[in-house]
């Protein structure tokens, strides 16, 4: 694509992206934000290849490291709840999530990115104002992650959001996920039921005195007896455990896994309903197959109002459960680490 053709582009995609906020979007426009999403992934590509370079040579070993785009029912979420949002500047249609084991890792990773990217690369530019750091700043809801923007070096500005947090931090966002998923409410944007966001917040409050970072401004004057008491009392009142624990999508309802082994994109598609997982891959040299049939079943999605699709790439198969526990509504790393703090008190 020439910089004429993505500059036509990007004013087509910020006109898709009006027409969605004013609820006319017809199929040209869908069409448009499908291709403008499908120019991202050579960007996502190039950022992780980066970032095993990185890893290597300073013999520094991630939990995880995967990439997806972003769905359309967060782009079409996004674009209403913020007036200004405008479409072709939203810069985490590409998205590369790093998680590592300890913060120590987190941090050291985080410097090592603002170091080389600061001034800018031969590909990339961290655009460092735009930094949240939400470890040393959790968000109200307990939310904590460190997320930098780099914006890729050509004439279209594309930009991308690279997530750094800790398992413990990532085992917390599976749960508000799959909470989310299974109650059909956005918690993520400060929606569903009172008890479930409380009790998320407090677990944050927990993994935070676990992590020693600071708490969420609510309970920051709580110490560890005190926050563990209110998540029982909640748990007791409201079996949010025993919930979690019973959701997770069945070894015997997950199809097509067996046959994944030798692909590079993943389309995953979780029925809320029925509890059953598909997964469909393509090859590294079959994008364009994959970006189609994605952009089919979103809509699909759209229509249906009772799955949830994405399109991850993974250099393994067996890595897609470890990097997205919420597909498989499984929470148990989460219980597992929450009921050993509650133990301990």
């Amino acid at each position: 694509m020439s910089e004429n053709d993505i500059l036509t582009t990007k004013k087509q995609v910020r006109k898709a992206g009006e027409n969605i906020k004013n609820n006319i979007a017809d199929d040209n426009d869908y069409k448009t934000i499908a291709s403008w999403r499908s120019i991202h992934v050579p960007i996502m590509t190039s950022m992780v290849n980066a970032i095993n370079k990185k890893l290597n040579s300073k013999n520094l070993k991630a939990a995880i490291i995967a990439r997806r785009l972003k769905r359309l029912s967060s782009i079409e979420l996004k674009l209403k709840r913020f007036k200004n949002m405008q479409l072709d500047r939203m810069q985490d249609i590409a998205g590369v999530r790093v998680v590592f084991k300890n913060l120590e890792q987190v941090t050291f990773f985080q410097q090592l990115m603002k170091q080389t990217y600061l001034r800018g690369s031969r590909k990339f530019k961290l655009l460092d104002e735009k930094t949240k750091d939400y470890i040393q700043n959790p968000k109200d809801d307990g939310y904590r992650s460190i997320h930098q923007i780099f914006e890729y070096k050509d004439v279209s500005k594309r930009c991308l959001e690279l997530q750094i947090r800790t398992q413990l931090q990532h085992y917390w966002a599976t749960a508000v996920e799959v909470l989310g998923m299974k109650t059909q409410a956005k918690i993520k944007q400060g929606e569903g039921e009172q008890h479930y966001k409380v009790f998320l917040k407090l677990c944050s409050a927990l993994f935070c005195i676990q992590e020693n970072t600071p708490i969420v401004e609510e309970y920051k004057n709580l110490d560890k007896r005190e926050i563990c008491k209110k998540i029982r009392e909640l748990d007791k009142k409201y079996n949010i455990l025993k919930q979690l624990s019973g959701l997770a999508v069945s070894s015997k309802n997950i199809e097509n896994q067996a046959q994944l082994k030798q692909n590079y994109y993943f389309i995953v598609l979780l029925n809320l309903n029925r509890r059953t997982l598909i997964i469909y891959g393509y090859k590294k040299n079959n994008l364009q197959a994959a970006e189609d049939h994605y952009t089919y079943l979103e809509q699909q999605s759209k229509r249906n109002g009772d799955t949830d699709v994405v399109l991850i790439s993974l250099d393994k198969i067996k890595l897609l459960k470890r990097a997205y526990p919420n597909y498989y509504l499984d929470s148990s790393s989460f219980i597992k680490e929450l009921s050993k703090n509650l133990k301990d008190e």
